[in-house]
């Protein structure tokens, strides 16, 4: 059944729902669709003239955007830096756009989380679908996982499990009645989060779903068969042969001391997830800083030529020179030193303290921040339009309806 929604948030909920929509299917389309939904917010506030709500916090996260940007001024490298500002320009537009919008409803946000599960999970169908046709053809399991499992649309798998993970527990604090299309959609997100095989959220979706379970659902029900299934689900994975598993048990060879240690690395010597950001680490601080560069950074885009000169000294696979830090935080402390790190943290921890009011949105806001370790996310363009927007709909967003106007 549909729900009605008012002028304006009805606009509001398609232009959101059609930019979310784009993001797996390249930047030309997210580009286009991010434009739509920053014209629709500039032009709700002048076609009704609402007053923003919670711009303060907005205007905090702009004060970082800026001080990032401006960080252009004193760049190693100019050229860099300016075109690092054109990649990441979103990070600031869709914030800025962000200041123009009025309270978004309870109802305008359960509409468009559902209306993306279901598009999500009929997208996780034609991967399966096109995972088991090349399997059959092939018989190579690594079609059915990891970065292969979304490889038709050149997809990152830790991305998409992002999206995922954060989409699939968001529904579970927005919906109050499981109904057969929820629990469908529900159970086909979960298995494309397992076969996506993201260590690093799905250890953290598990322990987010595992706190809502006990302290968030109300039903004794339902947090009875949510922890059957967790625990049914770690005992497969535990005790069976599957990749997922293969995976964490890989990390378990990382051996620190060689990569703190080592001042080169034999050919061909293949590295865990774990190392590969743990050398990201030892990129950082190795290189050579000035005092100015460890206060304010050396400047926007400008940490690739140190971590290409790093890896280069080291004789890592050369695909490694192009990587960047895999760490939001080791990013933004090498971009934009300690007053960047700084005032990035301070937001977050904003973002932190307005869980204790309300948790619907602590799936996204504990995910993030896990993920932040081991990604930069805020340097992909797919990352930074699903960040930018759905920390706008947590600032936005209106629990009590009543408090809505009728506009």
């Amino acid at each position: 059944m549909l729900i009605k929604i008012k002028p304006g948030q009805n606009s509001f909920f398609l232009v959101s729902l059609i930019l979310l929509i784009s993001l797996p299917f390249g930047f030309f389309w997210s580009s286009l669709s991010t434009g739509l939904w920053i014209a629709h917010a500039v032009f709700w506030y002048f076609e009704h003239h609402q007053k923003g709500s919670n711009n303060r916090l907005i205007l905090l996260w702009l004060l970082f955007c800026i001080y990032l940007f401006l960080s252009v001024i004193w760049a190693h490298n100019l050229k860099l830096g300016l075109s690092a500002i054109t990649n990441k320009l979103y990070l600031l537009i869709i914030s800025l756009a962000g200041l123009f919008l009025p309270k978004i409803s309870l109802k305008t946000l359960k509409k468009l989380i559902h209306c993306f599960s279901v598009f999500l999970s009929l997208t996780a169908i034609v991967f399966f679908l096109i995972a088991l046709n090349r399997w059959f053809i092939y018989q190579y399991d690594a079609f059915l996982f990891y970065h292969e499992l979304v490889s038709p649309l050149n997809l990152n798998a830790i991305y998409i499990s992002y999206i995922v993970s954060v989409v699939w527990l968001l529904n579970f604090n927005l919906t109050k009645s499981y109904t057969g299309v929820f629990v469908f959609y529900q159970i086909i997100l979960a298995l494309f989060l397992v076969l996506l095989s993201s260590k690093n959220i799905l250890l953290i979706t598990v322990l987010a779903l595992v706190f809502q379970s006990l302290f968030r659902l109300k039903s004794k029900l339902i947090k009875t068969i949510l922890l059957l299934i967790l625990s049914l689900s770690f005992f497969l994975v535990l005790f069976t042969e599957n990749p997922v598993k293969d995976r964490y048990l890989a990390e378990f060879q990382t051996s620190t001391e060689e990569i703190f240690l080592n001042t080169s690395f034999d050919d061909g010597r293949a590295f865990t997830g774990t190392e590969i950001r743990l050398l990201q680490i030892r990129a950082y601080y190795n290189s050579e800083k000035s005092l100015k560069d460890i206060l304010f950074g050396v400047g926007i885009g400008n940490s690739q030529p140190m971590i290409k000169a790093f890896h280069e000294n080291l004789n890592t696979p050369e695909a490694y020179r192009d990587y960047n830090y895999h760490n939001q935080y080791l990013q933004i402390l090498s971009e934009s030193g300690f007053v960047g790190l700084i005032l990035f943290l301070f937001f977050l921890i904003i973002l932190i303290k307005r869980l204790s009011k309300d948790f619907t949105f602590l799936p996204f806001v504990l995910i993030s921040i896990s993920l932040f370790l081991t990604e930069s996310v805020l340097y992909r363009q797919r990352g930074i339009i699903f960040f930018s927007l759905f920390m706008i709909l947590m600032l936005k967003y209106e629990s009590n309806e009543s408090q809505l106007s009728h506009r």
